[in-house]
């Protein structure tokens, strides 16, 4: 996440004078399937809608597909609670990987924002890892249907305080943030629901909020 304040402004989507926030990994089948077309149309014209529930954003990032593209042009596939592809450490520098996060800028809290909004957040976070000096890699996230896709970026090199940072400045509800050579790990930026502990993706699973009430 992001340990310095001074990483750049955040950029939210900017509509007709309201701003709205930018990021989130990927959205809840709810969010995708029945009322797809109006969240969509709300979205473009700056219409917030209600938030999805914790546990239902648990078990669609733990589903979702996470991909990143190394130098060759080939994408390498990542899962929660799987080690990473060996290859993935030769796309980085040499001693550049003790940590690996994904973070996207698209669609805080999983809530759609119109297309342009989510390029200028893109554009935003790809300046502030820059500013950061930390090699990237494109990456994206799409849900288990392949509806919903968000560009973003896998990091090398960045630690927990930095990449928590980065996570709020951009709103979002949950990234991968993992150990090189160990599975990979999701990170929610929510607080622990009460319900979900018993998918058996949980265990790779770190709350950075507490347990809620």
């Amino acid at each position: 996440k992001m340990v310095v304040p001074t990483l750049g402004s955040l950029v939210g989507g900017i509509c007709s004078g309201i701003s709205v926030p930018a990021s989130g990994l990927l959205g809840p089948r709810s969010v995708r399937k029945g009322d797809g077309r109006r969240r969509w149309a709300m979205a473009e014209n700056c219409i917030p809608g209600p938030l999805p529930a914790t546990t239902t954003l648990l078990y669609a990032y733990l589903a979702a597909h996470y991909r990143v593209r190394i130098g060759d042009g080939r994408w390498l596939a990542l899962v929660v609670g799987q080690p990473a592809p060996a290859r993935l450490a030769r796309a980085f520098p040499t001693g550049s990987m003790p940590l690996l996060t994904l973070i996207t800028a698209s669609n805080p809290q999983s809530q759609v924002q119109p297309a342009a909004a989510n390029r200028a957040a893109d554009a935003a976070l790809r300046a502030d890892l820059d500013a950061l000096g930390q090699p990237v890699l494109r990456a994206t996230a799409t849900d288990a249907d392949g509806d919903w896709k968000e560009p973003g970026w896998l990091v090398a090199g960045l630690d927990t305080a930095t990449c928590d940072a980065l996570a709020r400045r951009y709103g979002q509800a949950g990234l991968l943030h993992w150990h090189a050579g160990e599975p990979v790990r999701l990170r929610m930026y929510r607080m622990r629901p009460a319900t979900g502990h018993a998918h058996p993706g949980a265990r790779w699973v770190d709350w950075t909020e507490g347990a809620a009430p």
